[in-house]
């Protein structure tokens, strides 16, 4: 966007400057090549001074976003760091307590939750990695549990692992943004990502309160589209549950 506005000033004070030049041909041949000289001289440093104002934005902005992208990481990193001392607490607890029953299966939680974690961090597309670890950061409002049957590395199949993991993320933010504060506990909502023979299976289920419509339309007009890149398998807005199912077809 900032390059269309600098492009568009750039063209408008171009054709002004040419009507200039055109205007002043009542002056003869000699005024008309000195003020064409002096025209052309300004449009190189107008150019010149929207190209530097284009890279001043641009940089302004990525600098922004580095330290949005620092911010999140210190989060998620805070929000690992307390859960991990609470499983560390229960531990302990269990300990003192003897209730060795109650450490054996508080200890395979947390087993699976490591290994949950160990696949997430291999699915190939950095951004999608990051959004999933630091989804609990975000919101208080939904559970996200991520379900991998077998590694699924994104960027090693046959397909825009990019876009894919875009996709994955407007899919969990709609839900996310549309969850609807449940008074009997946290709302759940589950991903699943499956490498099929010929495509990418992403199942996304939600159960819990949330704006049906309001969702509904939002999907719709993105991953949802008739003309997107993905392949709607199944789609249902129940009352207290949502399933969206997806393919990806490889090229």
């Amino acid at each position: 966007m900032i390059r269309n506005k600098g492009s568009q000033l750039l063209a408008g004070l171009l054709i002004l400057l040419l009507l200039l030049w055109l205007v002043a041909g009542t002056m003869g041949w000699i005024g008309r090549g000195v003020t064409g000289l002096a025209l052309l001289l300004l449009s190189i440093v107008l150019w010149k001074g929207t190209v530097a104002s284009e890279h001043r934005e641009r940089a302004a902005l990525l600098q922004s976003k580095q330290r949005e992208y620092e911010h999140m990481l210190i989060r998620t990193l805070n929000h690992h760091r307390h859960d991990w001392m609470n499983d560390i607490q229960v531990l302990f607890g269990y300990i003192q307590l003897k209730k060795y029953d109650n450490l054996h299966r508080y200890m395979e939680k947390i087993k699976s939750k490591i290994e949950q974690e160990s696949a997430i961090s291999k699915l190939g597309d950095p951004a999608l990695v990051a959004y999933l670890l630091s989804f609990r950061t975000q919101t208080n409002d939904v559970q996200l549990d991520v379900e991998l049957e077998q590694d699924v590395r994104l960027d090693e199949l046959p397909l825009d692992h990019e876009k894919v993991g875009s996709a994955i993320i407007v899919l969990l933010d709609s839900f996310k943004s549309h969850a609807l504060p449940s008074q009997d506990g946290e709302n759940g909502l589950s991903l699943e990502l499956a490498v099929e023979d010929n495509y990418l299976l992403i199942d996304c289920v939600y159960k819990g309160m949330y704006a049906a419509r309001e969702l509904k339309q939002t999907l719709e007009q993105s991953v949802l589209r008739a003309d997107s890149h993905l392949r709607v398998l199944h789609a249902d807005f129940e009352e207290g549950e949502a399933v969206v199912a997806i393919s990806v077809p490889f090229k």
